[in-house]
């Protein structure tokens, strides 16, 4: 029993700690997950799904809120184009 403890448990952090760092997902609950699952599973799940997409909707609402405030982020003395072009890019 010990012996599946000392394994199980230190295998459980890996996954959530390469959740966190390598996918971008809540290390705590893939931990969790894999303590009632297993680490192996869920560390093939973890691989499946891989990291997480950039959330689209998030995006959206942003450009729609630059919309509504056309000036808000302008650099002293940048013309509007050159304010959206940056948006745009995202720098």
């Amino acid at each position: 029993m010990t012996l599946v403890l000392a394994i199980w448990l230190p295998l459980c952090i890996i996954v959530g700690v390469a959740a966190a760092r390598r996918y971008d997902r809540n290390g705590f609950g893939w931990f969790a997950l894999s303590m009632v699952l297993s680490p192996v599973i869920a560390g093939l799940l973890l691989l499946a799904l891989g990291p997480v997409k950039p959330n689209r909707a998030a995006a959206a609402l942003e450009q729609i809120r630059m919309a509504a405030a056309p000036g808000a982020g302008r650099q002293p003395g940048e013309s509007m184009e050159a304010h959206r072009q940056r948006f745009i890019e995202g720098a």
